[in-house]
């Protein structure tokens, strides 16, 4: 017996004889709504990329992102959060030598607000310096200075709408 043939004449026959839609059928027309797009990080646009190059302290972690997803004009609160090992040292200011070299391990940390653009996005940089030395006295002729960095654990947080990512941490050593 052939009964899915028979089902499927019978739908075909019921759609074709639905009345059309008339005009004006609805009190209010109906409108689309915009589908909600979650808030998340994305790559960084080489413009951001070219500022985070840029930025003027080279010991700081500098935080490039860009994230979407955000209501046009909202204003968002970042956080950068880690931990940086510095070492510093007195360093002559006469001659190459190095005295007092201390080893400072704590948590680094910045917050800054942006304001997200017409299409929702925010691409933009945050820096987070790190931790002073434990003691920045030096002998006549020396100055404190850092020559060795390494920033771990590295996280961005939106804090408006609660999203994170890991960042790679960075570091160096001085010239």
């Amino acid at each position: 017996m052939n009964r899915p043939w028979l089902v499927a004449a019978l739908l075909v026959s019921g759609c074709a004889s639905a009345s059309p839609a008339t005009q004006g059928s609805s009190p209010t027309p109906t409108q689309a709504t915009a589908t909600p797009v979650a808030q998340r990080f994305v790559d960084v646009p080489p413009a951001v990329t070219k500022l985070a190059s840029a930025y003027g302290d080279p010991w700081a972690q500098v935080v490039a992102f860009h994230e979407v997803g955000l209501r046009p004009g909202e204003s968002v609160s970042y956080t950068v959060r880690g931990t940086a090992t510095v070492n510093y040292a007195c360093n002559s200011t006469t001659a190459f030598a190095q005295v007092n070299q201390q080893v400072v391990t704590g948590p680094v940390g910045a917050t800054k607000s942006f304001v997200a653009d017409a299409g929702g996005e925010i691409a933009n940089v945050i820096a987070a310096a790190p931790p002073p030395p434990q003691d920045a006295s030096c002998p006549r002729g020396y100055a404190i200075g850092i020559w060795r960095i390494r920033y771990d654990n590295v996280t961005l947080l939106d804090g408006t709408h609660q999203v994170s990512e890991s960042v790679p941490g960075s570091g160096g050593l001085a010239n």
